[in-house]
Formats: structure tokens, sequence, C-alpha cells
């Protein structure tokens, strides 16, 4: 080599790649959840849960995962939210199946958590299309578009549950109508998730909604 540049003498990469590598700690093994008990229902089961920035969307969507683990079930969930911190919708789509998960979309899921305006208004078109056999868990101030489905109205002022809780709440509602999920798993899934104060308040508010 004629001529180095000092500044760009550096090792091979793969080389010293190796030799960083060799230093670090094995990687922890994946946590697995065995399978504890039958889901309540059978077959790929969608859900959408339109909420609104601050609502905790994305976590209840977690927990509906953790929950459906707990079944035995494949679980994918897609986000979506404002950029811009705690405005605008938020959404997530969570698919349950006793099979792999090759296609990830919904078009027209079997329950719906409508818990804020912004959130239906930025899914709107997904009500056309809902059948008899769809379910939505609906807050009591939020206008619905008309539709087929099934619809369990919550009203949560009334039951004093904050705007933060009404995702974990309406899990609770759907585990008591023993619809995609059940109790048990929901309970299996937020000890999973929670621990001190934090679990004993989620253990709460589900505990707090009741079904007519």
């Amino acid at each position: 080599m004629k001529n180095p540049v000092p500044e760009n003498l550096r090792k091979e990469y793969g080389r010293h790649y190796r030799e960083l590598a060799a230093d670090q700690k094995p990687v922890q093994r994946l946590t697995t959840i065995e399978r504890q008990f039958p889901p309540p229902e059978a077959g790929r089961k969608e859900v959408i849960i339109l909420g609104s920035a601050g609502q905790r969307i994305i976590t209840a969507g977690e927990i509906l995962c953790l929950a459906g683990l707990y079944a035995g079930l494949q679980t994918t969930q897609k986000n979506e939210y404002n950029i811009t911190v705690l405005r605008g919708h938020s959404i997530t789509e969570v698919v349950l199946s006793p099979e792999d998960i090759g296609y990830t979309g919904i078009e027209r899921p079997d329950v719906v958590l409508a818990l804020s305006r912004e959130g239906v208004e930025r899914r709107r078109h997904i009500f056309d299309d809902m059948n008899d056999h769809g379910l939505i868990i609906l807050g009591k101030e939020i206008d619905l578009p008309p539709c087929n489905a099934e619809v369990h109205q919550i009203d949560f002022k009334a039951l004093k549950i904050k705007s933060h809780d009404r995702a974990l709440a309406s899990l609770g509602v759907l585990a008591k109508l023993n619809r995609v999920i059940h109790p048990d798993m929901l309970e299996s899934a937020l000890k999973y998730r929670f621990r001190g104060n934090v679990l004993a308040s989620s253990q709460d508010m589900v505990e707090r909604v009741k079904i007519n």
C-alpha cells in the first residue's frame, strides 16, 4: 500500500467484528409462554382497538396478544398513531389464530373496541362491512356509524373510569363476554405484563366493569 492515509487505517471488518463479538455476553434466551387454557372461540379472530393518544391503546393490544399466547394462539400486532406526542388517533390491530399468520391485514374485524371519536373517524370504513356476528364495545359518548354488528355500550364516566384506563377496561368486558379471550387468559396476561401496585390496579379495573 502506497501512501496510506493514517486516519483510514483500521482492522479488517470481519476480523474486528469477531473480536468484539467474542467479548460480548451471550444473548438471553427468549421467554416462552406455554399454553394453559383453551380459547373461548375457534378459528382466527381479528380485533381493532380505536382510540386516541394517551389511552394506552398500544399497551392494551400487547396485553391482548399475551392473553392469546396463554391459549396457545399465534398473535400479531400492528399499530398506527400520530407522530405528534399525546395528540391524534391511536389504533392497534391484533390477530389471534391457532394457525400460522401469513396475512396480518384486517378487512372485517370480529371485534372493535371503539374508545374515541378520533379513532372511529380514522377507520370509519370498517363498520360498513361488519355483520351481525361482529361485536363492538363502545364508549357511551362515541357516535357510531351505522352497522349490523352487536353493540355493547359502556358508560365509562358513570363507572368513574378515566380515559387512560378505558382500553384495559374494555378488555375486561371482552373477557367477561367470553369473546376472543376469557377472564383466565386476561388475568394471566396482566400478571405477565405488570407487577406490584400496577398489577393490583389493573386487576381492580377489570373487575370494576360489569356486563349486562
